[in-house]
């Protein structure tokens, strides 16, 4: 199966369908205004004329199709390009501060997280209950004992829980993954927006050498769109070839949406912000 990239258009498509019926909830960009209440917006990849009904409060938002002949018509619904708090923004910073690339080392060379690991299993729901006992287990005295440890792993996972605690639409964790007899670090990042109808992960994981793998998932009103990267050709070209089961898989999870996987070059700066996250997604 040959996976291709996903090309933004930027011309007019006049001819051709744009593949949607009515009723359904699309994710639109603006381009540019041409009148009124017409703009020139682009959705599903291709770009197009529309009417748009509603306060448009940014380029990226969420539109119920209302009219596609003779000209369509779209209903704003929700907007989709909302800013990081300064409170998360702040939490970033200082959990980023705090030496998390000297504790993934630890976890990859010491026995001291094994309340938090998370073997890798062929059960799926093995594997989930493993996660599920992992995150329970964020807890700085499940991870250290009452005896205390290394101040550096202290401050992160205090910190880490207090941002989980105070953040509903973000946590974060950190844990160990164990693949036959060796130990990865993987870090996961879980968001949700306010009613509940999006929500994403970006699972980034550290294998030996540096390797990196880093999944993110996006889940909305129409489809699952999971984008892979990494910064190994090897482990990329392996993954592509097994492409069908992963789809397969996704599809499992959510049976009445549609599915998209996407290899994207691996840069260590797009995955570095949680901003960023929803402007790889849009881009599908």
């Amino acid at each position: 199966m040959e996976v291709k990239q996903t090309v933004r258009s930027t011309a007019i498509q006049k001819d051709e369908s744009p593949g949607i019926k009515l009723g359904n909830l699309v994710r639109v960009r603006v381009i540019r205004k041409v009148g009124s209440r017409t703009h020139l917006v682009e959705f599903r990849g291709n770009s197009h004329i529309a009417l748009v009904n509603g306060n448009i409060q940014g380029k990226l938002f969420i539109a119920k199709v209302l009219k596609l002949t003779p000209r369509i018509i779209l209903r704003y619904v929700k907007e989709l390009s909302g800013n990081e708090s300064a409170q998360t923004r702040g939490f970033d910073t200082v959990l980023e501060s705090v030496k998390k690339s000297f504790i993934q080392k630890m976890i990859t060379t010491d026995n001291l997280f094994e309340n938090l690991l998370v073997p890798l299993q062929k059960d799926k729901k093995g594997i989930k209950e493993s996660l599920q006992k992992s995150i329970r287990n964020q807890n700085i005295f499940q991870v250290l004992g009452k005896e205390g440890g290394l101040k550096e792993i202290i401050k992160y996972y205090t910190l880490q829980n207090i941002n989980n605690f105070l953040d509903y639409h973000s946590s974060s964790f950190l844990f160990p993954l164990k693949i036959r007899e060796k130990y990865h670090s993987c870090d996961l990042k879980v968001f949700s927006s306010d009613g509940g109808d999006q929500s994403s992960f970006l699972l980034t994981l550290l294998l030996e050498n540096g390797t990196k793998i880093v999944f993110l998932v996006f889940i909305d009103y129409e489809l699952i769109n999971c984008t892979i990267s990494t910064n190994s050709m090897d482990i990329e070209n392996r993954m592509k070839s097994m492409i069908g089961d992963l789809m397969k898989s996704l599809r499992m999870l959510k049976f009445n949406k549609e599915v998209k996987v996407r290899f994207i070059p691996y840069e260590e700066a797009v995955f570095a912000k949680t901003s960023n996250m929803k402007k790889i997604d849009i881009k599908m």
